[in-house]
């Protein structure tokens, strides 16, 4: 079965805050835009007898190392992680498995665009979910198993499509991050993330 988490399906949170500072094969982007991304907040979500989530909060530190001012779309979530076994794995684009999660808009209301100084960064915060399995003999597809690290890397797109503006210059759609690492220990302890004051683990 699935896990019930509501996690899995929507990227609720978002913020930005402005600082100084069978394989497949996926090669990682090495645009003129850095992306790193560091785990704020890691749980485990209870689903059912066989799968759970791991609930990410992330900050993903986007860099500007060009000469020229760069602007982002707006609310900018994951739309795509791939999952590797090491980040050296990642860095060679050889990855276990890709998820593309459906999403529907959150708000009606658009964000504003982040404009990012040359040199400068700008931090997006986002959630994201990944389903893992108790029993790693457990058969499921794209799942992580518990007892094991990864190295995940996001793609970031705008949440909502705009309309074209020409007097504006075209905002950068698309942000892959660097690959970070999780680890899913052998016994993680659940939380009923659907009911967070009533959290309970599973026996």
């Amino acid at each position: 079965m699935f896990p019930a988490c509501p996690v899995l399906f929507f990227f609720s949170l978002f913020g930005l805050v402005l600082g100084p500072s069978g394989q497949q094969r996926h090669r990682v982007g090495t645009g003129p835009i850095r992306a790193k991304a560091q785990v704020a907040e890691q749980k485990y979500c209870s689903g059912d007898a066989d799968l759970f989530t791991v609930s990410l909060k992330l900050d993903v530190e986007v860099s500007n190392p060009a000469r020229e001012t760069i602007i982002l779309a707006p609310t900018m979530i994951p739309w795509v992680a791939r999952v590797a076994v090491t980040v050296k794995d990642a860095e060679l684009g050889r990855f276990l498995y890709e998820i593309i999660w459906s999403h529907y808009p959150q708000s009606p209301t658009l964000g504003d665009r982040v404009s990012i100084d040359p040199g400068k960064t700008a931090t997006l915060r986002t959630v994201y979910g990944l389903v893992a399995k108790y029993d790693p003999a457990f058969t499921y597809p794209k799942t992580l198993s518990t007892g094991s690290s990864y190295a995940i890397v996001l793609v970031l797109k705008p949440e909502t499509t705009q309309p074209s503006q020409k007097a504006v210059p075209r905002p950068v759609e698309s942000v892959t991050t660097d690959p970070f690492l999780i680890n899913v220990p052998r016994h993680p302890p659940m939380v009923d993330c659907e009911h967070p004051s009533g959290g309970r683990k599973r026996p």
